[in-house]
């Protein structure tokens, strides 16, 4: 799939059914991920370059974060349905991130991530965790809406209350390469973990390494993980897809065939 411009925002949909990419040059592409085709695009914040994208579990909204240093909610087919995010007046964001029930939307700046009420905008919480300039994908939402994975800027992985602001606990990850991004498996069971050009594995309960390391030729810019355990990574102009089958234990793998 070719998005026509260098991609650097990616999220897939919860039914795995729609890719959702934001370019270089301003423009958000929505795919059908069984044909690999595109649907739709509309530019979302000029020709500034969207670098963290997301969708959220309903398919209902696409939230954007672009180097005009906005944050924006979108329907998929274009129409914009909230902006700005407040801490845009005053600190450039990198990241966002719907809560798996909608309600709650995550950002990430260089010096502290906030969370919003995804209805109307208004801040709920603030708690200070230094990100890298370009992880656009530093956040990772809980199950249950009320617990965030947060990539710092140094390679840690903090998980936190959102209701307090509080840090439950933290990990290192694989690499001491620039960290880029996390994703949250559906299920909860795991955590990727990009760095330079490299991705990691974490049991979330146990913040345990499961797997092997997954070496790309590319530095990776964006990730995804599909309902059906694709592993979904883009650097450069191209999206790729890798099935985690045979790569991570079966048991995290839900009721996905491993090929012998």
């Amino acid at each position: 799939m070719d998005a026509g411009n260098a991609v650097c925002g990616i999220a897939v949909s919860r039914d795995g059914k729609w890719i959702v990419s934001g370019t270089g040059d301003g423009r958000v592409v929505v795919w059908n991920s069984e044909r690999h085709s595109k649907v739709t695009e509309f530019r979302a914040h000029g020709t500034y370059g969207v670098v963290s994208i997301d969708i959220s579990a309903d398919t209902t909204k696409i939230v954007t974060v672009s180097e005009d240093f906005t944050a924006r909610v979108w329907s998929l087919s274009g129409e914009r349905l909230l902006g700005l995010l407040e801490h845009v007046d005053h600190c450039w964001a990198v990241a966002a991130k719907f809560s798996l029930d909608g309600r709650l939307i995550a950002t990430a700046t260089y010096d502290s991530v906030r969370v919003f009420d995804s209805q109307n905008g208004n801040l709920l919480v603030e708690f200070p965790v230094q990100v890298f300039s370009e992880s656009s994908q530093s956040l990772a939402w809980a199950s249950d809406s009320k617990q965030l994975f947060v990539l710092s800027h140094d390679g840690y992985i903090y998980h936190v209350d959102v209701s307090s602001g509080t840090t439950l606990s933290k990990w290192h990850i694989h690499s001491n390469d620039a960290p880029t991004c996390i994703v949250l498996e559906s299920n909860g069971t795991f955590i990727a973990a990009a760095a330079g050009s490299s991705v990691s594995f974490w049991d979330t309960t146990s913040q345990e390494q499961i797997g092997a390391v997954i070496q790309h030729t590319h530095g990776i810019q964006s990730m995804a993980v599909s309902s059906n355990y694709d592993l979904v990574t883009s650097g450069g102009k191209r999206i790729t897809l890798r099935t985690l089958c045979g790569i991570l234990p079966s048991h995290y793998l839900g009721n996905v065939s491993v090929p012998p």
